[in-house]
Parts: C-alpha cells; structure tokens; sequence
C-alpha cells in the first residue's frame, strides 16, 4: 500500500509499511503523523480529507505529542527533528477528515497511513492508496480553507484528497465519494464529528449522515459508470465508421440518457 503527501508543498510517495521520508532529511520533520485506518474504511475503502495546518511557534511548543496519540507510533520510524512531534489518529469512517498542526514558516511535516495493529492481514495486504486532488491556495498567504470543524477558524496549507482503495472502490468511485460529501446541502447538516485534541482532529459522520452521504454517493457512482460506457461506445461509433471508410461525420446517440444499452448512430456528413 503506497500513499503521496507533502512535505513544505512538495509532492512525495512513500510506501504503506515503510519509514516516511521527506525531501529534506526525516530529522528536519518537525510533525509526524501516523493515521491509522480501520472499520468500514480499511474493509471497504473510502476517502481520507487531509488539513495539515500552520501554527506559531509558540503554539507548537505548548503541544504535548502523548496527547495527541490513539496509539503508540509504529516502531521503525526513521529519527525526526529535535523537538519534534509524532502524532497519531484512528479513523474508521469511509468518508473521514484529519487535521494536524505543525509549526509554521520552516516547520516540515509527514504523514503515513497504517493499518489498525489488531486489522486482518489479508486487509492489510489487499489496501492501497492514492491521492485524488490537491486543494488550493491563496498565493500571497499561501493558505487553503478556512476549516469550519475541528480547528475552526484555522486555514489548512492545501487539502490533501487520498483514497483507500478496495474492490469496488476505485479512482472513479473515489471521486464520486468526494462529490457525495462536498456536495452543499441546505438540510439536514452534514458537518462531521470530531474528536479534537491539541495537535490532531478526526473528523466523521455519524449513522444517519452516512446514510444521506451514501445515497448521493451510489447515485454519482451509477452515473459515473454510465458515462464510461457512454464513451466507450462513442469511441466505438468512430473506430466503426472509420474502419468502413466514412470520415468527415458525426455520431449521434440514439438511446436515452442513463438508460443500457448504449446505442450511437454515425451519421455522414450532409453535403
């Protein structure tokens, strides 16, 4: 299982069971991260908000690492910065946010994901990750959003998207997922659950979020396949025509949008 993060906006890829490595030397880190996965999320797939978010100085130096722990960090950890802090969450929602501090200006961060320890090991073999976006910033403050749970108030250095993967959750049902959660809702509200601490906040849904979240999400998923046949037979379409030697020409569909099967009709150019 391999995952991207960044580090001081680099883009980087680090393998599942591994040390993190930065750009820099892992003893310049000053904010490490271990995100432990498990529940529906590592069983089923989903996906994983990341907010890493710069704070002062001294705000940082007043954190305590030990509170900011679910469980004890991975042994095997490559030495981080005098100082520094290594951090953990646990997450189990297949729609879950994390926001973690680190210290603005210099400080350099990392993140991991792990397998809860007690997870099944043909889970921990069969999971994979991969990042579906990259959220943007403001080019003079170098800040993203404004975060409206957890560390409210705070504005994140770049939204992270990642994916855990499973059968039956791919890239393009991840992006359906992000749509389903992102998607604005007048009512009921959909803000997650957090459980914050001074370094770290996991953030949720409850049952009855989930279940509007998942409806959405099953709607996107069908309409997103329905899209990758469409194109497939348009490509069909062409490839056909040209094979019989018709150019110049377009294909039109013929069948009703979201219904099977799929049917174009390649029409010649009218002269």
């Amino acid at each position: 299982m391999s995952l991207l993060h960044r580090t001081k906006g680099a883009l980087l890829a680090v393998a599942l069971y591994s040390s993190a490595c930065s750009e820099a030397a892992s003893d310049k880190i000053q904010s490490d991260l271990t995100i432990f996965i498990g529940g529906d999320l590592l069983a089923k797939g989903g996906v994983v908000f990341i907010h890493p978010i710069p704070v002062p100085e001294k705000r940082w130096r007043m954190i305590v690492a030990e509170k900011n722990r679910t469980l004890p960090p991975p042994d095997g950890l490559k030495p981080i910065a005098e100082g520094g802090k290594r951090l953990t969450v646990t997450i189990e929602s297949q729609a879950s946010h994390v926001q973690f501090l680190y210290p603005q200006g210099e400080g350099k961060y990392t993140f991991r994901f792990r397998p809860q320890p007690h997870a099944d090991e043909e889970l921990k073999k069969n999971t994979g990750t991969a990042l579906l976006s990259i959220g943007g910033v403001d080019m003079n403050s170098g800040l993203g959003a404004e975060m409206h749970f957890g560390f409210t108030g705070l504005r994140d250095s770049g939204e992270q998207v990642m994916l855990i993967a499973r059968r039956g959750t791919d890239q393009l049902t991840g992006r359906a997922l992000v749509v389903a959660v992102e998607q604005p809702q007048p009512e009921p509200d959909e803000t997650p659950n957090c459980v914050t601490r001074s370094a770290t906040s996991a953030c949720g849904y409850d049952a009855a979020q989930w279940r509007r979240i998942a409806a959405r999400w099953e709607k996107g998923r069908i309409e997103g396949e329905w899209e990758q046949r469409r194109f497939k037979a348009l490509d069909a379409c062409y490839r056909g025509a040209e094979a019989k030697g018709r150019s110049g020409g377009h294909c039109d569909l013929k069948s009703t949008e979201g219904a099977d099967p799929i049917v174009y009709e390649y029409r010649d150019k009218q002269r």
